[in-house]
């Protein structure tokens, strides 16, 4: 017989116990994935039409109407694509992970397994929409005659901090949730002021010096800037050392806390 026991509130989640239910994790994501899509006419280009009409009312109102400039002289949609790329995976996976839990609630009343594979599915199952975002960005790039700069290793750096503050955000907003049903109302519009926050519409340059600081205290200003810099040869305009405290610690808090409150879960759904 094989007795569950929660373990202290202080550990974080066991690597080992994620590696035996790994094939679990999966299943979960691919399951994401179709149901995301499920009836739904034009399916995966979602991916594809959403970024590209949100660029296209950027560049008319913003850039064309308002005379938002881009970074470094690139075109403006290449400017905005390429923050959109992050922003919307981190807003994707932490939009719907608000309320995953709740909509799993049989799952977590009937059997045992780690509940933090719910909210990682949904963050597996975005990987795949920034992989097809990618892709698009590849396609404007060669459009505009964007040649990319030599500092690609950036790439992966930026995209390790994405997911740091995606995992870290989802297991935060999900784990609240469960509690307080506030969370899923307050998600989107937290995201929409972070996005304002965020060097994408308009370039870091127009933020004034002194308060970058401050303005790096938004987790995704940092992956976005490494991004654009890989990808565009933009100066990196906030401080490096904040943008990874602040990815870390977000890391480890959703990390804890989630770990620290799933053994209610079951009760309180």
């Amino acid at each position: 017989m094989v007795i569950v026991r929660p373990a202290s509130r202080w550990t974080l989640i066991s690597p080992s116990e994620l590696w035996q239910f790994r094939e679990l994790g999966i299943m979960l994501a691919q399951r994401e994935i179709s149901v995301r899509y499920r009836q739904s006419i034009l399916g995966v280009l979602w991916v594809i039409i959403q970024p590209a009409v949100t660029v296209l009312v950027f560049s008319l109102l913003f850039n064309r109407l308002l005379g938002v400039p881009s970074a470094a002289g690139v075109p403006y949609p290449v400017h905005s694509y390429s923050g959109l790329i992050l922003w919307g995976f981190f807003a994707g996976s932490v939009g719907r992970s608000a309320q995953v839990l709740v909509a799993n609630r049989g799952l977590l009343t009937k059997v045992y397994f780690p509940r933090v594979f719910i909210p990682l599915s949904v963050i597996l199952a975005s990987l795949v929409d920034l992989i097809a975002a990618g892709v698009v960005f590849g396609v404007l790039l060669v459009a505009t005659q964007t040649v990319p700069s030599g500092n690609l290793l950036l790439i992966p750096v930026s995209l390790l901090m994405a997911v740091s503050c995606s995992i870290g955000m989802a297991l935060l907003v999900s784990a609240m949730n469960v509690r307080y049903r506030d969370v899923q109302q307050a998600v989107p519009f937290i995201l929409q002021l972070m996005m304002y926050c965020s060097p994408i519409i308009y370039p870091i340059e127009k933020i004034p010096e002194q308060w970058h600081w401050l303005y790096s205290m938004n987790p995704m200003v940092l992956p976005i800037q490494l991004f654009r810099s890989a990808v565009l040869g933009t100066p990196i305009d906030v401080p490096f050392v904040n943008g990874v405290a602040i990815a870390f610690t977000l890391l480890v808090l959703g990390l804890w806390y989630f770990h620290a409150t799933e053994r209610r879960f079951a009760d309180i759904v």
